[in-house]
């Protein structure tokens, strides 16, 4: 089986992206999958988990927003604690590090 991530940076409403550098992804995590897991993705499957991301660049929380595919609850509950392990350079706004939301999309193959 395959997998792979990408993170993809939002501004929230609002916001003004005038001055504004986007959270950088310094370390990725990849879900650990058990084996019974690994034999639920019969197909493609894409787990987006939009994630909060704290001054200091730490995940603090981490959402399903998307699934394409059949995802079982073990894969979303595997790719969340995945995305938790995450870290990154924070988001700046005028040379100062801000909280920051960013979606993280996590694929799987047979």
């Amino acid at each position: 089986m395959k997998a792979s991530t990408t993170a993809i940076g939002q501004v929230k409403k609002g916001a003004s992206a005038a001055g504004f550098v986007a959270a950088r992804p310094l370390r990725e995590a990849r879900a650990n999958l058990t084996e019974s897991i690994r034999r639920t993705v019969t197909s493609p499957v894409e787990v987006q988990m939009k994630v909060r991301i704290d001054e200091s660049g730490r995940v603090v929380k981490a959402d399903p927003v998307a699934l394409s595919g059949p995802a079982s609850n073990s894969l979303v509950a595997a790719t969340q604690s995945a995305a938790l392990l995450w870290k990154f350079a924070p988001a700046m706004r005028a040379n100062q590090p801000i909280a920051s939301d960013v979606v993280l999309k996590f694929s799987y193959r047979p």
